[in-house]
């Protein structure tokens, strides 16, 4: 009796619809047997629905969950596909909570994301202290040389141009986006936004967000939207952000290379 629950634990845990497509995939490939969604959905129905746990231990675990996903299932396996008539739906019917391969993606994806911006953070940073290095202390002595020699003040002036320059570009790649703080409803049942974000609701009373967030996970379709759009506009800003810093670094070497060279043609010429 353990045994054979241990062997059909499966079905009666919160990932079975992620399994499920990883069977389905199976038999297409092992088996050659390909099924259309509503004849998949109901197969597997009928053999979740009649299956009981043996022992006491595993109705407490899987249950609660068992039921869950038989309910789902029967949902499914009476869902109608949606498309024009007169025109061949090709899509596959997997979505990321059932498709393993999109949600290793979508995590690999969330992750780099994540790891890019930190980067660029730092990368910001060092430009920032560099300048900041390079103003409080070159400039104010090259500055005491300016009087006893006229001809110094163009490569200063270009140094100081592009350490500003250079700190306001690294200045705006950290700086952080516009954020309202809230959310109305009708723009979470739109999905036009994304209450993951902490800037999207943390003006929002506990009340108005926790019925927001009802709605966004009650659907599949809203939540997938909401996981799509966090990845969406987490790429934007990075993207922004990565530019912003390629014009800082651009301007940083070109104008130190061409102060130094003034200052030794200052130097030759002059001295």
């Amino acid at each position: 009796m353990i045994l054979r629950d241990a062997d059909l634990s499966n079905i009666g845990r919160a990932d079975y619809l992620a399994l499920l497509s990883g069977l389905r995939h199976e038999w297409e490939v092992f088996r050659d047997e390909t099924y259309k969604d509503k004849k998949w959905y109901k197969l597997n129905y009928k053999f979740v629905s009649n299956h009981e746990y043996n022992t006491e231990v595993a109705q407490e675990i899987y249950g609660t969950q068992h039921k869950q996903n038989a309910k789902t299932l029967k949902k499914l396996s009476k869902k109608k596909k949606k498309g024009k008539k007169g025109k061949k739906d090709t899509r596959t019917g997997d979505t990321i909570s059932t498709n393993r391969s999109a949600q290793m993606m979508f995590k690999t994806a969330l992750r780099n994301h994540m790891d890019l911006s930190n980067l660029a953070d730092n990368k910001a940073n060092i430009m920032l202290s560099v300048n900041a290095l390079i103003v409080t202390i070159a400039v104010p002595m090259a500055a005491g040389y300016v009087n006893d020699a006229p001809h110094l003040m163009v490569p200063v002036i270009i140094l100081l141009l592009t350490c500003l320059v250079s700190m306001i570009f690294a200045t705006l790649a950290t700086r952080p986006i516009p954020m309202t703080g809230l959310t109305n409803q009708e723009d979470i049942k739109q999905g036009r936004s994304n209450l993951f974000f902490f800037g999207n609701f943390y003006r929002m009373g506990i009340k108005e967000y926790d019925e927001g967030m009802d709605t966004v996970i009650k659907e599949d379709a809203n939540l997938e939207s909401a996981i799509k759009r966090d990845l969406y506009f987490l790429g934007r800003s990075l993207g922004k952000k990565y530019n912003q810093l390629r014009i800082c670094y651009n301007l940083f070497m070109v104008g130190v290379v061409l102060s130094v060279v003034l200052f030794g043609i200052s130097y030759a010429v002059f001295q």
